[in-house]
């Protein structure tokens, strides 16, 4: 009598296997999910600290001043230019030299981070001269951070002088 091969894997072999997949995944997920918070918010200051620059050069260029907005400290986006998008903040020249978003202002750059918190913020607004320069009836330190809710890591924006020089810093909490 000749045996029969059954070929396959047992339901030990797959049970064992699906338990190793479950652990790999406990491990793995939040590594990933906070790698992933970590990126954004480091994302999110790059691409500020790239459009402030970019606001510098346009006030050269164009002759005049440009100002950037920013949410406050726990405020949530908002509708800077009316549009009906809420932004976390917005560059724009400032025709009327008033330093808000009105009609006959023409609008630069806009971001909305998504479900990020301002924690601090002594930058908003900051105003490039045509000279290039900073003006600000504030004091240094010119300081913008941001984190997740509920995420113990944070970032934070320093500017560091009045041409708009910017450092970028993960705060640990």
């Amino acid at each position: 009598m000749e045996r029969i091969k059954i070929k396959g894997y047992t339901l030990i072999e797959i049970m064992v296997t699906v338990v190793i997949i479950g652990i790999t995944l406990l491990v793995v997920t939040p590594n990933l999910i906070g790698s992933i918070r970590r990126q954004t918010l480091e994302s999110n200051l790059l691409g500020l600290s790239s459009d402030l620059k970019n606001s510098r050069a346009d006030a050269m260029v164009e002759g005049t001043r440009t100002v950037t907005l920013i949410v406050g400290v726990g405020q949530m986006p908002q509708d800077f230019d009316e549009d009906g998008k809420e932004e976390h903040y917005i560059t724009f020249i400032d025709n009327n030299r008033n330093g808000t978003f009105e009609n006959g202002d023409r609008l630069l750059y806009r971001n909305n981070w998504g479900d990020v918190r301002v924690e601090t913020n002594t930058l908003s607004p900051i105003v490039f001269m045509p000279q290039g320069t900073i003006f600000s009836t504030q004091t240094t330190p010119w300081i913008l951070s941001i984190k997740f809710p509920n995420y113990e890591s944070e970032y934070s924006l320093e500017l560091l002088s009045i041409v708009g020089m910017t450092r970028i810093t993960r705060i640990h909490l």
